[in-house]
């Protein structure tokens, strides 16, 4: 256990702790997240908390870096105490790291440290004050989050009769999951969420632990305004820089992520101004192949497994 999980044991409980979840390939977006949060975030009463796992002292230095004067209240958790629970979920080509689980257990990792936790993926940026959701109360909801698009029939079907949601379109995206740490740790949320993979029969998971938080909340969760978890939808238009300027979130959770050097996504240019508020200013983007590459590394079974799928058509 390092020096920075010690004083999140030690210190005071912090009204709200804004935390995500990487590991090694995402250093950079999470870096600029936290520069987002830095410049935006309107929050300096409150931590910033990094789950990591196989972060090495270059990488934390380098996100601590970017947090601007918030650099005091970073802190890191270290995954690897909880990496033998986390090697034994299933994760797809399309998520290959247990590393998205961890927002299921956070609340339990930071059990009695704050009031209540933010958890952003790390492909966000933050562009207006997160003070409102500080603020809000959960009318003794367990969590808050952005509604997800309904989905076509085949979608409606497998979260009824898969995930056991009893209304298919009262489905959240969990990139941005609010959390009242207290409710959730004292309703066994975690192990209810552990105990539902365990338990799965409904073949394999779509969204993964985004599947399992809606299972496990149904009707626990309050829903949000979509400026607080922005992204384009599937079946939707594209929208303009302007309308995602406006959002107090941006998620890149559709089309080539930003990072990427021939991305085209219409938000790229906020990723890239706040990319020049880290050390990754200086630094030449990904390219699409090494982003190919990397996602194989980090999990070549699910790959190999993807590949096979695709060659049969499934």
């Amino acid at each position: 256990m390092n020096s920075d999980t010690q004083s999140i044991q030690a210190g005071n409980k912090d009204r709200m702790i804004v935390a995500a979840a990487i590991d090694r390939s995402f250093v950079e977006p999470a870096s600029v997240l936290l520069a987002s949060i830095a410049k935006n975030g309107d929050i300096p009463d409150c931590s910033l908390a990094i789950l990591g796992l196989g972060l090495n002292d270059a990488d934390r230095k380098m996100l601590k870096q970017s947090c601007g004067a918030m650099g005091a209240k970073c802190l890191f958790v270290d995954l690897k105490q909880v990496e033998g629970r986390l090697k034994k979920l299933p994760v797809t080509l399309a998520v290959p790291s247990v590393v998205s689980y961890a927002r299921l257990l956070g609340p339990d990792l930071l059990k009695g440290r704050c009031e209540r936790i933010l958890y952003l993926d790390s492909d966000i940026v933050v562009q207006h004050s997160l003070r409102p959701l500080l603020e809000m109360p959960f009318d003794d909801y367990v969590a808050a989050a952005v509604p997800d698009q309904p989905g076509n029939e085949s979608m409606r079907t497998y979260r009824v009769e898969a995930l056991k949601i009893r209304d298919p379109d009262h489905y959240m995206n969990a990139g941005v999951l609010l959390i009242n740490a207290d409710a959730w740790n004292k309703g066994g949320y975690t192990e209810k969420a552990f105990e539902f993979i365990a338990d799965f029969k409904g073949g394999s998971f779509r969204y993964l632990d985004q599947d399992v938080a809606n299972s496990i909340l149904q009707n626990d969760w309050k829903p949000l305004p979509r400026a607080w978890n922005f992204f384009r939808h599937g079946d939707e238009p594209e929208f303009s820089l302007d309308q995602y300027s406006d959002a107090s979130i941006v998620h890149f959770a559709s089309g080539m992520k930003p990072w990427v050097r021939n991305s085209r996504h219409p938000a790229r240019e906020l990723y890239l101004s706040y990319r020049k508020l880290t050390p990754f200013a200086d630094k030449p983007l990904m390219t699409e192949k090494g982003r190919r590459i990397g996602q194989a590394l980090r999990s070549p079974i699910s790959t190999l497994k993807g590949i096979i799928q695709r060659l049969r058509g499934d």
